[in-house]
């Protein structure tokens, strides 16, 4: 693991400061609002002032700021609070004191004001400016959701103002909160779009550069680490130029921003030499920096110096710091123990990595939450290691279930004070044999939990990747099927009752009935019950009893999802919710229901899951919302398992099942209607006796010679086997209803 970037809380409201611009007002004085446009500040001090009216006071405040007179500019900015500038007055004091560790909050609450006033003025330049400025002061916060929706206002605001320089500004605060959330994607894109718009302004560009090198360290990837060094180069680069044309105090805080950021990118690329060189330029004040001890301190490690690295990583943590370096430190300290043979003294650091991890993790909102845990995965990878390493393998499951349907955790169990451990897990599995699958990115996981509860951990190959993604891609093709078992099922693993699954990322989305041992699918052997995490494997309360719901083709344009559900209606004696009857109300009506079966348009966007009904798309999070539950849902659309996060808790079995769904019947993958619709006829021909779980994999049985697995391996059940339905649906179809695609498939995404 390489050292952690640096961007300090001063340097970071700088730079977005400097791309927001200065004041201006129409008001103001010829040559005051002359030598401030010229950025004059002797001249602006002494050109603005009282004669000029509030406009030249608080230019005059600005200058002073400008002129490093932080004192004179809080004292005349606070004479203006209740002044006709109050709103500038306020934005200029607020400013100050965010940069002052005792009264971050006070100034905060004054830019908070200051926006207020300058968006319902309709001055969206200056209310850009603030929303742009505020989302770092809350992210040193830790307030994760404030940042995000700051972020996502200043886009807003600034888009309105058609400048380069604003829209800049909020796009980089928006790519630097999803970097710090952990949404990756989302952060390169705002990030280019961000370079893209200021092209040619150099001290502009040199903080999007910077900023986006600090978020490619954040990724602890090499390939990253090499790009980061590229990005600080530019950065560099461009802050030459700004120097030249004048525009030195825009760019100054990355004299130090850089050299930091440049050795932590050589640490993580193992080029020590380079790196103590880029810290060695560095000032002498700056080597009692958190990130000047953890560079030096694995540069010493890995010398095999360990008496000087535990003396440089101790400083850091003797200083008090928190939050993600806290957590690094820790990471790297434990590497130091184990190399020493402290297997206890590691433990402790790494657990101690941990709860810095989980409370970052706290402090964003359950919709935040997997994102936060997600991007800190390096504490939780040290520890399985270990643990797996001493042959504590149920500790090592404690330790990957933490990293599996936290969010889940939180909605079902808010009392809960953290993850379960090892005797939660396997009290909660009940005897159940399960596989757990956790993505880590670079590496991946597996647990294996046999019926007796014996718990066996080990690393999967580098290959697993690539035969899950054949597997995935191409489930019909027998090679790829059996490829991917031989690497993702243990040996051991035999026949008998139903198998729960728990898995997340690259192996989320897996038709596991579809895998293949020998000659037979794994689904003619077990049936499979998937689950968010081994927290879910509980039986839930009793669920409603109401008469059954069944609603679809809301766009009228799915006939084989009509007809199964005017059959199903009609074996039941209830109405179809069909076309205009397909809404959102007919949905949240099923709360009470037995049984919900509904067959529309699902797909899934940046923030979950969402199904299409006549009226708009209803998600995931609109399923806690109007507290949603039928004891049986039955998604029979397409993607309807997809999420956004690595924990899937935006994705609907997930909602469902914390909502207090006893079963959830969902997909994969995009699935054509009419092979839908066989899957589903199948399915409803099951006896009534076989809970959902059982009667899935009967289904697919059934079909899997007549339908690709593209469509019945997409198809899956959550819950736990032989937890109470109820009440059931009755069979509706007969074999001879089982029958072959052969239409034209019109897909239900």
């Amino acid at each position: 693991m390489g050292a952690v970037p640096v961007l300090t809380r001063l340097a970071h409201v700088a730079g977005l400061v400097c791309l927001c611009g200065v004041v201006d007002g129409p008001r103001a004085e010829s040559s005051c609002r002359t030598a401030f446009a010229a950025r004059d500040w002797p001249a602006a001090l002494e050109a603005c002032g009282p004669e000029s009216g509030d406009d030249g006071r608080v230019r005059h405040a600005w200058a002073q700021l400008y002129s490093g007179h932080n004192e004179e500019a809080l004292a005349e900015a606070a004479e203006l609070f209740d002044s006709s500038e109050r709103a500038e007055a306020r934005y200029l004091g607020g400013l100050i004191l965010t940069r002052r560790p005792d009264r971050v909050e006070e100034g905060r609450r004054l830019m908070e004001g200051a926006l207020e006033l300058f968006a319902a003025a309709a001055e969206a330049q200056r209310a850009a400016d603030i929303a742009s400025t505020l989302v770092p002061v809350v992210l040193h916060q830790r307030r994760f959701d404030d940042a995000l929706a700051y972020a996502r206002r200043a886009v807003e605001l600034a888009d309105a103002t058609a400048e380069p320089g604003r829209r800049g500004a909020a796009l980089v605060a928006l790519a630097a909160t999803h970097s710090v959330i952990g949404r990756a994607e989302d952060a390169r894109a705002s990030f280019r779009a961000a370079a893209e718009i200021l092209a040619g302004r150099p001290a502009e560009l040199a903080w999007v550069y910077f900023k986006h090198a600090v978020f490619l360290l954040e990724l602890q990837a090499d390939d990253d680490a090499s790009a980061a060094l590229d990005f600080l180069a530019a950065a560099a680069r461009n802050a030459g130029e700004a120097v030249r044309a004048g525009r030195a105090e825009s760019v100054a805080a990355l004299d130090v921003a850089i050299p930091f950021n440049r050795a932590a990118a050589l640490s993580r690329l193992g080029r020590d030499d380079d790196a103590l060189a880029a810290l060695a330029a560095l000032p002498a004040t700056e080597r009692d920096h958190a990130m000047f001890q953890m560079i030096a301190g694995i540069a010493a490690a890995r010398r095999g110096d360990t008496g000087v690295a535990l003396a440089y990583f101790d400083r850091p943590l003797a200083d008090g710091v928190s939050g993600d370096y806290a957590a690094r430190v820790e990471v790297e300290l434990a590497q130091v123990w184990r190399a020493k043979g402290r297997l206890a003294d590691a433990e402790r650091a790494l657990r101690r990595a941990v709860e810095h991890v989980e409370a970052l993790r706290g402090e964003g909102s359950l919709e935040l939450r997997p994102w936060i845990l997600a991007h800190r995965a390096a504490p939780y990878e040290a520890l399985i290691e270990l643990l797996v390493d001493e042959d504590r393998a149920a500790d090592a499951l404690a330790v990957i279930e933490a990293r599996h349907a936290r969010a889940w955790l939180d909605a079902t169990e808010p009392a809960a004070t953290g993850p379960l451990d090892r005797a939660a897990l396997l009290a909660r599995l009940g005897g159940r044999e399960a596989l757990v699958f956790l993505d880590l990115g670079s590496t991946a996981w597996r647990a294996h939990v046999a019926v007796g509860g014996a718990v066996r951990v080990e690393r999967l190959p580098a290959a697993a990747f690539a035969a899950a993604a054949a597997f995935r891609s191409e489930p019909d093709r027998r090679d790829a099927a059996s490829a991917a078992a031989a690497l993702l099922l243990p040996r051991e693993l035999g026949a008998g009752g139903p198998l729960v699954v728990v898995a997340s990322g690259r192996f989320g989305d897996l038709p596991y009935a579809a895998l293949r041992r020998g000659s037979r699918a794994l689904v003619e052997d077990r049936a499979i019950a998937r689950l968010p995490g081994l927290a879910a494997a509980g039986c839930p309360p009793a669920a409603p009893g109401g008469p059954p719901v069944f609603i679809g083709d809301a766009a009228g344009d799915l006939p084989h999802a009509a007809a199964e559900v005017r059959a199903l209606a009609a074996a039941h004696r209830v109405p179809a919710r069909l076309g205009a009857d397909a809404t959102r109300a007919a949905l949240v009506a099923s709360r009470d229901a037995a049984w919900l079966h509904l067959a529309v348009h699902g797909g899934v966007g940046g923030e979950g899951g969402t199904l299409s009904l006549r009226d708009g798309p209803f998600d995931t999070a609109a399923v806690a919302r109007e507290h949603l539950a039928p004891g049986v849902v039955v998604l029979a659309g397409c993607s309807t398992a997809a999420g956004a996060d690595v924990e899937t808790w935006t994705a609907f079995p997930s909602a469902f099942l914390a909502a207090g769904s006893h079963f959830v019947i969902a997909t994969a993958r995009s699935v054509d209607d009419e092979a839908a619709a066989t899957v589903m006829r199948a399915f409803y021909a099951q006896p009534a006796a076989l809970d959902p779980i059982a009667r899935l994999a009967a289904a697919q049985r059934a079909v899997a010679t007549r339908v690709p697995a593209t469509v019945w391996a997409s198809f899956a059940a959550w819950g736990v086997s032989g937890c109470e339905v109820a009440v059931t649906v009755d069979p509706v179809f007969g074999a001879r209803a089982v029958g072959r695609q052969d239409r034209e498939p019109r897909s239900r995404p």
